[in-house]
């Protein structure tokens, strides 16, 4: 999170998972996590928005990223699938 004002701000997700890939050049330990994958079709992890993860959303989040943290260095750095 950021709480800058004089960014650029863009609301094209193409963009978005772009710059992070090439993020991963520039910075070699940094990782990836694919959350839209994971979490798409998954509505029951959601609130009625379709945003905002409700409380079995928040307890995939946290499983997700743990595994993440916990399984090794993916080869390509971008991962789609924690195993």
């Amino acid at each position: 999170m950021t709480a800058q004002t004089d960014i650029e701000v863009t609301t094209d997700p193409g963009r978005v998972n772009d710059a992070l890939r090439k993020a991963t050049v520039r910075w070699p330990n940094l990782e990836v996590l694919d959350m839209g994958r994971h979490f798409l079709g998954h509505p029951e992890w959601h609130t009625g928005d379709g945003v905002h993860f409700n409380e079995a959303g928040s307890t995939e989040l946290a499983t997700f990223v743990r595994a993440a943290i916990d399984a090794p260095p993916s080869p390509d750095r971008v991962l789609s699938t924690v195993p």
